[in-house]
Order: structure tokens, then C-alpha cells, then sequence
């Protein structure tokens, strides 16, 4: 295979590359603060306990994992990869503007940086064709990572955003912080729904509850906020229990 074609492939290995570098750092607190620092300086409705961030650590490895399988011999013609190899690059790239953003405090930089990271993942995901049946190699070592990151960093964008208005100060009038973020919750939740169900993608809503977890556990989350964000779980839960028969007789 010639090096123009190989290109690409190291230019993504190299992101992630960077990525986990920049985390590493970030937890060292290279960065100027703590990547907690945010979350406790500017507390909202919306902020999960702290573990959740964690989370980074299992998705980089997940990224690292694609990063590998992409030179695997059998994926040279996977037409899927190729597609997103430079959405997943660039999101690997945000992440690393990101995390060093949010860490300096810059929250609107972080925030944009975040956003454009869910677009990035986004336009991955549907170039790796969820709807297409695929050897479980690629549904476990390339689906799944983008997918799990695609959901996590949707949740975090919206924490994000959250923790910068909290920063300025910015209410709306005529709706508390708690109907605010109960809104959010639900919003996200139906988004998250639509997705599983239209693309049978366990991993995102996986990533999604996981972020609901981390809000619903925090122990001074407002009560209306917590009980939203438990229903939405057990909404979310219930549907993919009553569709999973449904597809498996389809799959049949």
C-alpha cells in the first residue's frame, strides 16, 4: 500500500496519540487547574459528581483500540473507516483543545471545542453506516469507541454549556434552574432514544445513562433534577427492553 494511502491512518493514530497525552496532563494538572476545578468553582443543576469524567480514560482506550484495527489487513477495504477516519481525527484533536480549555477556565473555548466534537462524532458515526450489518470486530473495535465517545461527550456538552451560563450568571426569567435542567435532561434523553432506536446502538444510550448516573448520584442534586434524570434512565431502559424482542425477531 502506498504512504499517501497510510496517511490518514497515522494522522488518526496520532490524535489519539495526543489525545491521551493531553489527558494524562490534564489529570497531572498541567493545565493550569484541576479538570474538577470547573465543576465545583461554577456548580449547576446539570454537574455530575466527579467520577464521571473518569470515564475519558476507558473511551481513550476504546480510540486506541480503533486507532490499532485500522491497520489490520482485512480493514485496507473497509470503505466505512476510510469515511471517518478524518471526523474521528478532528475529534480527537477537539478533545485535546477541549480538555486543555476547560482546565484553564476558558468555558466558552471549551464549550465550542466541545460541541464541535459531538458534529465530529456525529458525522463518524453515520459514515460508519450503523444500519449495516458488521463482523462483531468492527462492531466492538470501531462502532463502539465512537459511539461510547459520541454519547459521552453529547452529555458533557451540555454540562459544558450549563457551567459556562452558570459562570455569567445568565437565568432565564420565567423558568427556575431546576425546570431549566430538568428540560435538558428530558431533551437529551428523547435524543438519545430516537438514536438507539432508529440505529440500534446500545453503546451511545449506554454512555448517555451513564452521564444521567453521575447527575442523579450527586448528593446535593436538587430532588426534581434527580427524580428527572432517574425517570428518563428507567424511560430509556424500558423502551430498549420492549424494542429488544421486536429486533432480535427481525435479525431472525
Amino acid at each position: 500500500m502506498s504512504a499517501s494511502k497510510q496517511l490518514p491512518k497515522i494522522f488518526l493514530l496520532l490524535s489519539v496519540c495526543f489525545a491521551v497525552a493531553v489527558a494524562f496532563f490534564a489529570i497531572e494538572e498541567r493545565f493550569g487547574g484541576s479538570p474538577f476545578e470547573p465543576l465545583e468553582r461554577y456548580p449547576t443543576h446539570l454537574s455530575p459528581i466527579p467520577w464521571s469524567l473518569y470515564a475519558v480514560a476507558p473511551l481513550l482506550a476504546g480510540m486506541a483500540a480503533l486507532s490499532a484495527f485500522q491497520f489490520f489487513p482485512k480493514q485496507r477495504v473497509n470503505k466505512r473507516l476510510a469515511r471517518s477516519r478524518f471526523y474521528l481525527t478532528t475529534a480527537m484533536l477537539l478533545f485535546g483543545a477541549w480538555a486543555m480549555a476547560w482546565c484553564y477556565g476558558a468555558l466558552f473555548a471549551s464549550a465550542v471545542a466541545m460541541t464541535l466534537m459531538v458534529a465530529a462524532f456525529a458525522k463518524a458515526a453515520m459514515a460508519m453506516e450503523l444500519r449495516v450489518a458488521v463482523p462483531p470486530s468492527e462492531v466492538w473495535l470501531a462502532r463502539a469507541p465512537v459511539a461510547l465517545f459520541f454519547g459521552w461527550s453529547t452529555t458533557l456538552a451540555v454540562v459544558n454549556w450549563a457551567t459556562l451560563f452558570r459562570s455569567l450568571k445568565w437565568k432565564l426569567q420565567w423558568l427556575s434552574p431546576e425546570a431549566w435542567a430538568a428540560l435538558m435532561l428530558a431533551a437529551l434523553a428523547l435524543f438519545s432514544l430516537w438514536f438507539c432506536l432508529r440505529f440500534w446502538d446500545l453503546f451511545f444510550i449506554g454512555a448517555v445513562v451513564w452521564g444521567f448516573l453521575g447527575i442523579a448520584l450527586k448528593q446535593d442534586a436538587s430532588e426534581f433534577v434527580s427524580r428527572t434524570a432517574w425517570l428518563s434512565i428507567f424511560v430509556m431502559i424500558l423502551a430498549i427492553l420492549i424494542k429488544a424482542p421486536r429486533k432480535l425477531l427481525e435479525e431472525a
